[in-house]
């Protein structure tokens, strides 16, 4: 009797192993078959993405490195100029991503450079620890906007508090200490909306992006006081240190050359 269960038993085995084999062959991962195939791990990592460091103020880097786009119609052209002149070929962001989450993909290492900033709107500890700047490429007026016939004197910062500011999700400005209601929206077009429906009463914003969309969209707004004036530069992750000298250089040599002008 123990002898016929042993060869039954054999027999069953040498029937169905070939076919469990096969099936376990055939899903390698069986993670993936339960979960869904995981995103490309190098799709955004920066180690999977190669670079040529030799002769840095010469060879054009033609790997693509995933750069931050700026959220100012007014400096688009000059941060593309830049990226140009410093021989660095780049893949941009696509699709909405907001400002929150591209803070977040530069600490990550995700985003190897970003623009158009001061340091005052990027420093945290972490960010601080993970980015270095470089020179001012453009001085940048920001100015209070109001709905329009509804201007309200701000002569100081505490002048905000009884306001309902309009804000960037993600942003951070210098005198939010003092913002009375912060209403939050996605980017520059949704405070701009945000004023013109009444539900927010101020806004701070570059000037030359302010006057930049409304030729290109009128809306009933109009421009305050200046808020402050700053120079804008590019942030580069530390790991990607050895582009400040090339991104610098193309700086530098765009203003010669009258591309760069250090007002609006």
């Amino acid at each position: 009797m123990g002898a016929g269960r042993e060869t039954n038993s054999r027999m069953l085995l040498a029937r169905w192993f070939p076919a469990i084999f096969m099936s376990f062959w055939l899903v390698p991962d069986a993670s993936a078959a339960v979960y869904g195939a995981p995103e490309n791990p190098t799709k955004y990592r920066s180690e999977a993405l190669p670079y040529e460091t030799q002769q840095p103020d010469k060879t054009e880097i033609s790997a693509p490195l995933i750069v931050g786009f700026t959220d100012a119609f007014a400096v688009e052209d000059l941060w593309s100029a830049i990226i140009k002149e410093a021989g660095i070929t780049v893949e941009r962001l696509e699709g909405s991503i907001s400002a929150a989450r591209r803070r977040r993909m530069f600490l990550d290492g995700l985003i190897m450079l970003d623009c158009c900033m001061i340091p005052a709107w990027r420093n945290t500890d972490e960010e601080n620890a993970a980015q270095i700047w470089s020179d001012v490429f453009y001085q940048s007026e920001e100015v209070f906007i109001f709905p329009r016939g509804k201007i309200v004197p701000i002569t100081q910062s505490e002048d905000l508090r009884a306001l309902r500011v309009a804000v960037i999700r993600g942003f951070t400005y210098k005198r939010e200490a003092f913002f009375g209601v912060p209403i939050p929206a996605v980017d520059v077009e949704g405070i701009l909306s945000l004023l013109e429906a009444g539900r927010a009463q101020v806004a701070i914003v570059s000037k030359a992006d302010f006057q930049a969309r409304m030729e290109a969209q009128p809306r009933a707004l109009e421009i305050g006081a200046v808020e402050s004036s700053n120079g804008l530069r590019i942030r580069v992750h530390k790991t990607r240190a050895d582009l400040l000298p090339r991104i610098n250089a193309a700086i530098a040599k765009l203003k010669i050359q009258g591309v760069l002008t250090l007002g609006p």
